[in-house]
């Protein structure tokens, strides 16, 4: 690994990333994206230190700030340490890894839009989050570290756009494209799968007798507090949600299953009338049944 070489490519990159033509495989790419992140996270621990001494604070990634006023010193310190380098060394280049790749798949596979293997648009993607590595130790600088964000991500978008017309052999409106097609596609396939576990969650719920539908409807909270303007005991001259809400805050739903808590909140006037025994067995919720 040639830190110089590493951090001379890096530079130029970011100042002409239509030069970013060279192939190579994702192990040298891999080498070239530690042989830069290496140095850059020994300047961001000596950043750190300097705001320790100067304003008595550790800072993090993206800037957020381990107080040590009062604190603990060697979990403000570790902090300091471990979470850049979790998420220089480990988190940056998996994420990279799983990027280029879903970019990869659904630009190919799916859209046939690029000719050339992974390893050209993993190094893209690498080239791509250079500006943001570089300037990764001013991050944790008060108010700076807010501004080199924004402007370092936008610039990288711009570095990744280019670097994959470059090395997928693409016009730069075809790179825009594949990006985006595949950033919304998995946004898609990540709304369908969330859409589907939370369905199935619901529909477990409602096959184990909990009752989902009508609530906010009928004014029945589910936290067991009386709808607003509700007061008990309730009788069947109250207003439906009053007597949904004695249900409720009395736990005589709960004694229900599913298909006489919907008979119950379906018509709860009628139910109330026909199940004289809760004014005795719930005499503070409900009268005059």
């Amino acid at each position: 690994m040639d830190i110089k070489k590493s951090l001379w490519m890096a530079l130029e990159s970011v100042r002409h990333p239509s030069r970013n033509t060279k192939p190579m495989s994702v192990e040298q790419t891999l080498r070239f994206y530690y042989g830069t992140a290496i140095p850059i996270f020994v300047v961001a621990l000596v950043v750190n230190l300097i705001l320790y001494f100067s304003i008595g604070t550790f800072r993090t990634v993206g800037g957020q700030a381990s107080g040590l006023v009062g604190g603990n010193l060697a979990l403000g310190a570790a902090g300091a340490i471990g979470l850049p380098a979790l998420m220089l060394f480990v988190i940056s280049p998996i994420s990279l890894l799983i990027s280029a790749g879903i970019y990869q798949l659904f630009s190919k596979i799916l859209f046939d839009l690029v000719k050339k293997d992974y390893s050209r648009t993993f190094n893209a993607f690498v080239h791509g989050i250079m500006p943001s590595l570089l300037l990764f130790w001013l991050l944790g600088i008060p108010f700076v570290g807010v501004a080199v964000q924004i402007l370092a991500g936008i610039w990288s978008i711009i570095v990744l756009i280019i670097s994959l017309s470059k090395q997928q052999g693409i016009n730069y409106k075809q790179a825009v494209g594949t990006y985006l097609l595949s950033i919304f596609t998995l946004g898609a396939i990540i709304f369908v799968v969330i859409g589907g576990i939370a369905a199935a969650f619901v529909g477990a719920l409602v096959h184990h007798g909990f009752p989902m539908g009508n609530w906010s409807s009928m004014g029945w909270a589910p936290s067991g507090t009386p709808s607003i303007g509700c007061t008990y005991p309730v009788d069947p001259a109250s207003s439906p949600q009053c007597v949904i809400s004695a249900f409720r805050s009395s736990g005589y739903s709960q004694i229900l299953n599913y298909s006489e808590q919907q008979a119950a909140f379906g018509n709860p006037i009628a139910w109330l009338g026909s199940n004289p025994y809760l004014c005795v067995q719930y005499p503070q919720y409900f009268t005059n049944c």
